[in-house]
């Protein structure tokens, strides 16, 4: 355990225990460092390192620094965006693991002084942009499918509700793995990605996925999915699948360390609601959009419960 900065919170931190669960590419671990390739780029050699400890003098734990960029960050940005988080969402994880008591008089507090508002909707001005995602094997159909928009460098991915109503919108630039938010939408984690088409589909049988392009690739091969937004499911997007009529689940989270944590406790959430199957992942096979670019299939299943 290592004291870190978080914001304006300094928390006793298990640093190599947050970050051994993630696959880094080129990782060398050290007494002092985490260093492995930028998870930040398309990076395959060991230009990013983590200060895994401080300095006498230097409270550096956490922090990074990208050599091929120049960039440097907190533990906050990284691990939001190993999650695949808002950095809002990835704080409260945090708070929660590390100061439970802080972080419930936190939550109590905010409750409190939180004034109501109606969400309105938000609208996106940008036209559908395929080029990206066409070479992830997603075509022009399935993308105008889930209303898959963009410009040249980046995609934007439209999270509705039921109704069909832009509630978030997250950006990927096309050029590197980093991804940002529209402002003024609703948190990821009360949400689901494609549950929309869910509902208008009348969908039986979904696939839960953690990212985006994973559910938009069981939608081009014909089956219905929804995406998390990140490594974690929260009892409100538990809520919205018990609501939209599905009755089978397909759990479909990623191959390394984190998705298959992800998939026991997605598992435990969902086994009293519905019929679960998981997915057969087969050697580096790191998500159902590699599978299916590796294959030209999606993978096969085990029937893991019954309700």
């Amino acid at each position: 355990m290592t004291l870190v900065w978080v914001r304006d919170q300094k928390l006793d931190i298990d640093l190599t225990g947050e970050l051994s669960s993630f696959t880094f590419e080129q990782e060398r671990w050290t007494e002092d460092k985490l260093i492995c390739a930028s998870p930040f780029r398309y990076d395959r050699h060991p230009s990013f390192f983590v200060n895994l400890d401080n300095l006498p003098g230097k409270e550096i734990a956490g922090t990074w620094k990208d050599s091929g960029s120049g960039e440097t960050g907190s533990f906050l940005k990284l691990l939001s965006h190993l999650r695949g988080e808002d950095p809002e969402e990835t704080f409260y994880y945090l708070m929660e693991m590390y100061a439970p008591k802080a972080y419930s008089e936190a939550i109590d507090l905010t409750r409190f002084l939180e004034i109501k508002k109606e969400f309105k909707p938000l609208k996106c001005n940008l036209e559908a942009e395929y080029s990206y995602l066409l070479s992830r094997g997603i075509s022009k159909e399935t993308q105008d499918l889930l209303d898959v928009r963009g410009s040249g460098d980046k995609v934007a991915f439209l999270w509705k509700n039921p109704r069909g109503e832009i509630q978030a919108i997250k950006y990927r630039l096309t050029n590197s793995k980093v991804f940002y938010y529209e402002k003024n939408g609703q948190r990821l984690n009360t949400l689901l990605y494609g549950i929309d088409q869910v509902y208008k589909h009348k969908c039986r049988t979904i696939a839960i996925t953690e990212a985006e392009i994973d559910a938009l690739s069981w939608w081009e091969h014909g089956r219905g999915a929804v995406a998390l937004g990140g490594s974690s499911i929260s009892k409100r997007q538990v809520d919205l699948l018990k609501q939209c009529g599905v009755e089978n689940i397909i759990i479909s989270t990623d191959s390394d360390k984190t998705g298959q944590k992800l998939a026991r406790i997605i598992t435990k959430m969902l086994h009293p609601y519905f019929n679960l199957f998981k997915v057969r992942w087969a050697g580096k096979i790191k998500d159902v959009n590699d599978h299916i670019q590796e294959f030209s299939k999606t993978p096969s299943l085990i029937k893991i419960s019954r309700f």
